[in-house]
């Protein structure tokens, strides 16, 4: 009878080991992820984080009220020519007299009008630098584009090797630079500013 006693009480303490054994194991592997927050050790389950989602910017059909352009063609770095409708501005560059600036006035059926031969060639569509990096041009004219539409910014600019494309891009960014320059210098404000003295090689 002690004997049959005797093993119960053996079985009964193997029993009671594993189970302590297995509650250690538990709890180390609990506090040793580190990605356990107390969030989860006070509910008991993982939180699920939504995925971020890229917004989407639509670019409207008819120009929006705050639509404006910042346009700029150089050779100096130092003496750019350049229009803004931002807070309104025009400058010439005059060469060996330096710069000349002016306040210049966009007309809404001005801006509207860039507006559309921008969407005409595509313009919303393209960003960053489009030149060639096969070929130079000495003097090499630079320009930038920037302008702003519901608040949002974006930018495209080119050089002279723009025009050498083989791509609707290039073409289509040399006709709005050529239609932005064409703008700007038949404004009553750029006629109105001196002539430029000399020219670059």
């Amino acid at each position: 009878m002690n004997r049959t006693r005797n093993i119960a009480f053996t079985i009964l303490l193997i029993f009671a080991l594993q189970f302590l054994c297995a509650c250690n194991t538990d709890t180390s592997q609990t506090s040793g992820r580190s990605d356990v927050t107390a969030a989860e050790t006070t509910l008991g389950m993982h939180l699920q984080v939504e995925p971020m989602i890229p917004e989407v910017i639509v670019i409207p059909d008819t120009m929006p009220d705050d639509f404006a352009v910042y346009f700029e063609f150089w050779i100096n770095p130092d003496q750019k020519n350049f229009l803004e409708t931002y807070s309104g501005g025009i400058q010439k560059d005059l060469v060996l007299k330096g710069t000349q600036h002016s306040e210049f006035g966009a007309e809404r059926r001005d801006l509207e009008a860039i507006y559309a031969r921008m969407q005409e060639l595509s313009i919303f569509d393209l960003s960053g630098n489009i030149i060639s990096d096969s070929v130079q041009v000495t003097p090499n004219e630079v320009f930038l584009i920037r302008y702003r539409i519901d608040g949002h910014e974006y930018q495209v600019s080119g050089d002279g090797t723009t025009e050498l494309l083989d791509s609707a891009e290039g073409r289509n960014l040399l006709a709005i630079m050529e239609y932005l320059r064409n703008y700007m210098i038949n404004t009553a404000e750029y006629k109105a500013l001196p002539a430029a003295e000399g020219g670059y090689d």
